[in-house]
């Protein structure tokens, strides 16, 4: 929940009228390290709940 409230905020603060890597680089870096983190969290947990069973 928190790696999507990261994901969200670095998406409301990306210049959109201006896209480019320069400007957004960090709120870029963020939201993918914020994806990395939740999909590693969700894998993480699913083969937990796999192997408890």
């Amino acid at each position: 929940m928190f790696t999507a409230i990261i994901f969200f905020i670095n998406m409301l603060n990306v210049d959109l009228d201006n896209l480019s890597w320069e400007i957004n680089r960090t709120h870029y870096i963020n939201m993918i390290a914020a994806a990395a983190a939740f999909l590693g969290i969700f894998l993480l947990n699913k083969n937990n709940n796999e192997t408890t069973v």
